[in-house]
């Protein structure tokens, strides 16, 4: 006959051995990624600033449309080209870089290289775009924009 005391000994032998287990299996299940937060601080190091709640966005008064090159012409290539760049305090563009080219959504060689150029020709339309300036307590300061630059073949 099974009493209860012999229960309550059969579970603490049973929990004595199954805890050490089941630390151990715990520390080597993967942990889940501490999520990154990016906390932009204004001005950032170079002395350029980030829309907030405290810096408006600079407002485009001057849009360039791209140019198609020849090759993504000839091939017919449509495709998206993002530009990140510096809005000055005088409204210009400077420092445009590509952040995703239009290549990425290509996998042939030929199209890949067409769609490739096109990133050139989003580089020179942004450098022309023209900005109301953003601002920071009233005074117009640099301030980084991204833009989405459309070639679409009609």
């Amino acid at each position: 006959m099974i009493t209860l005391s012999m229960v309550r000994t059969a579970l603490l032998i049973i929990g004595w051995i199954a805890a050490p287990i089941a630390a151990q299996q715990q520390s080597t299940l993967p942990s889940a990624p501490t999520p990154q937060i990016k906390v932009e601080t204004n001005p950032d190091s170079e002395g350029i600033y980030h829309v907030s709640k405290e810096v408006t966005a600079p407002k485009l008064i001057l849009s360039v449309s791209p140019e198609f090159s020849e090759q993504s012409r000839k091939r017919k290539l449509s495709g998206v080209t993002t530009v990140k760049y510096i809005v000055n305090a005088d409204g210009t563009v400077r420092n445009p870089q590509v952040t995703k080219s239009a290549a990425e959504a290509f996998t042939d060689k030929k199209d890949r290289a067409a769609a490739a150029s096109l990133d050139e020709k989003a580089l020179q339309a942004v450098s022309q775009y023209r900005f109301e300036p953003a601002r920071f307590q009233g005074k117009p300061v640099p301030c980084w924009l991204t833009a989405e630059v459309d070639f679409q073949v009609f």
